[in-house]
C-alpha cells in the first residue's frame, strides 16, 4: 500500500478532530437539553402535585375532594393518557381518572417527600409523581379543634385523619418527539458545519501546500546535468526556508564535486601523460641508434627515475582514495611527537641544504600525543615535503611544537617564507591536484595532493588542521593533537 500524501494525512487529521470535537458537543448539547427539560417536566409535575393536594380538605362531614378553581380537562378523558389517583390510607379512593380506572396504586408508609418516576403504560412514556400528605383542614369552629396542636399534620393525627396519596403521571411523548427532533438537528447541522468545515479546510491546506508541490516539482527535475539549478520557490512559508536553504547548500556542493570529478580525472590524464611521455621519449632516442653501454645505463636511470615518479604519484592517489573512502584504519596509541618529526626530517635534509634553507627549530619539552602513528607520520611527511618543496631558495623554514593549549591540544606548526599564495584561495589548496605553484608539475614529484592527504588525515583522527597564507610572507600549517583522551 502506497503512504498517504501529506494532503491526505491533513484531510484524514482534521476530519478525525471534527468528527470528534463536534460528537463531543453535541453529545454534550444533547444530554444538557435533555436533562432541562426533563428538570422542567418534573418541576411542573411537582407543581401540580402541590396544587392538588391542596384541593384535598377535611372538613366536619369528612374528607373533602374540590376540584372546582382547577383545570382538570387533562384528566377527564379516556384518550389522554394523563393519571391521577388520591386514595387514602385507609384505602377509600378519593378520585380516579377515567385513564386510571385499571391502574393499581398503593399507599405509601413515609409522608411528605415527592418521588418522581418514570414507567411505560399502554405503549405510552409516562413520567410520574407520588406523595403522601396529610389533608388541609376546613373547620370553621377553632373549638372543634385540639388543644396544643400547631398543624395539620398533628392535628390530622390526633382527630385520626387518615393520610392521603397522590400518584400523578403525564405523558411526555410529546417531550420525547420534541428531544428527537432537536437530536435530528443537532446531526444534521453538525454534520452540515462539519462537511463545510472540512471543505474550506481542503482548500486552505491545498493553498498552503502550493509551495510544497512547487518545491516537489523542482526536486524532481534536478538530474547530475542540472546541479546548476537552484530551488526557488516563491512565498515560501518559514518552516520550509531551511529546507530550501540546505537544499541548495547541497545542490552547491554536490555541483562543486562533480565539477572536482570531472577535473580530477582531466588532472590524472596530465598528470601521468607528462612522465609517461618522458619515459616514452627517453626510450625512443635511446632506441633510435646503436649507443655505447654507458648510454643505455644512463637512458635506464633515467626510466627508472621517472617509473620511481610514477610510481610515488599513484601510491599518493591510493592513499587519497582510501582516506576518502573512509578505509584506513585508526587506531589510537602514545608517540613522541618529537621522535617522529625529527626521523621524517632526515629524508628532507640533503634536499634543504641543496636549497639552502635556514631551518628553525622550536621544540617543547612535553611532546607526547595520543594518535594513530602511522597516519600522523604520514601527514608529517606530506607537511614538511610540502614545505621544503615550495618555499623558495634561501629561505626560511620554522618548525615547532607548542603548547599544549587549555584544550590540552599539542600545536606542530610548520611556517615558510616567501608564499605565493593568497589568502583567499587558502581553501582551494586543500583540494586533491592543486599546486601552490602552477609552474610546476609532477615530473618534479608533487603532484598537489600533499595538502589534500593532510587534510583528510586530520579528519580521520580528529585533529584540528589550520592552514593560513599571507602573500610573500609565512605560509603555516598548524595541526593540533590530542595529549589524552
Amino acid at each position: 500500500m502506497p503512504p498517504r500524501s501529506l494532503r491526505a494525512r491533513l484531510l484524514l487529521g482534521i476530519a478525525a478532530a471534527l468528527l470528534a470535537v463536534f460528537s463531543a458537543a453535541g453529545l454534550t448539547l444533547d444530554q444538557g437539553v435533555r436533562r432541562s427539560v426533563q428538570e422542567q417536566v418534573d418541576r411542573e409535575l411537582r407543581g401540580k402535585a402541590i396544587l392538588l393536594a391542596s384541593a384535598v380538605e377535611v372538613t366536619k362531614t369528612g374528607l373533602d375532594v374540590s376540584f372546582a378553581d382547577l383545570d382538570m380537562r387533562e384528566f377527564e378523558t379516556d384518550a389522554d393518557p394523563s393519571l391521577l389517583v388520591i386514595t387514602s390510607s385507609a384505602g377509600e379512593s378519593l378520585y380516579r381518572s377515567p385513564s386510571a380506572e385499571s391502574l393499581e396504586v398503593h399507599a405509601r408508609d413515609t409522608q411528605g417527600s415527592l418521588d418522581l418516576s418514570s414507567l411505560d403504560l399502554a405503549g405510552h412514556r409516562l413520567r410520574a409523581v407520588e406523595v403522601s400528605f396529610a389533608p388541609r383542614l376546613d373547620l370553621t369552629d377553632e373549638d372543634d379543634l385540639p388543644v396544643g396542636l400547631a398543624d395539620s399534620a398533628a392535628i390530622a393525627q390526633s382527630l385520626r385523619i387518615p393520610w392521603i396519596h397522590l400518584f400523578l403521571a403525564r405523558d411526555i411523548a410529546s417531550v420525547d418527539h420534541l428531544l428527537a427532533r432537536l437530536r435530528l438537528a443537532l446531526i444534521l447541522i453538525g454534520g452540515a458545519a462539519a462537511l463545510v468545515a472540512l471543505v474550506l479546510m481542503g482548500t486552505v491546506i491545498g493553498r498552503s501546500l502550493q509551495p510544497v508541490d512547487e518545491l516537489t516539482k523542482q526536486i524532481a527535475g534536478l538530474d547530475e546535468a542540472h546541479l546548476a539549478k537552484r530551488v526557488e520557490v516563491r512565498h515560501a512559508p518559514q518552516e520550509i526556508g531551511p529546507v530550501i536553504d540546505q537544499l541548495n547548500n547541497l545542490l552547491a556542493q554536490l555541483e562543486a564535486a562533480f565539477e572536482r570529478e570531472r577535473t580530477f580525472s582531466a588532472d590524472i590524464a596530465h598528470e601521468l601523460r607528462t612522465p609517461l611521455a618522458g619515459l616514452q621519449t627517453t626510450l625512443e632516442v635511446t632506441l633510435a641508434r646503436d649507443r655505447p653501454p654507458e648510454e643505455y645505463r644512463e637512458a635506464l636511470h633515467d626510466a627508472l627515475g621517472i617509473v620511481g615518479q610514477l610510481r610515488h604519484l599513484i601510491l599518493r592517489l591510493l592513499e587519497l582514495a582510501r582516506l576518502e573512502a573512509g578505509l584506513v584504519p585508526v587506531s589510537e596509541e602514545r608517540i613522541d611527537l618529537r621522535d617522529s618529526l625529527t626521523a621524517t626530517w632526515r629524508h628532507l635534509e640533503k634536499c634543504a641544504r641543496e636549497r639552502r634553507l635556514d631551518v628553525v627549530w622550536e621544540l617543547g619539552s612535553d611532546t607526547f600525543v595520543l594518535t594513530d602513528r602511522a597516519l600522523v607520520e604520514s601527514a608529517i611527511r606530506n607537511i614538511l615535503d610540502n614545505a621544503v618543496a615550495h618555499v623558495p631558495p634561501d629561505g626560511r623554514v620554522e618548525i615547532a611544537i607548542r603548547g599544549p593549549d587549555s584544550g590540552a591540544l599539542l600545536h606542530l606548526r610548520v611556517a615558510s617564507s616567501g608564499s605565493t599564495v593568497p589568502a583567499e584561495t587558502v581553501p582551494i589548496l586543500l583540494d586533491r591536484l592543486t599546486r601552490r605553484d602552477p609552474a610546476r608539475n609532477a615530473s618534479e614529484g608533487h603532484a598537489g595532493l600533499g595538502l589534500a592527504i593532510v587534510r583528510r588525515i586530520a579528519e580521520a583522527i580528529g585533529a584540528p588542521l589550520s592552514v593560513t597564507s599571507e602573500l610573500g610572507g609565512d605560509f603555516v600549517v598548524d595541526l593540533a593533537l590530542r595529549t589524552r583522551r
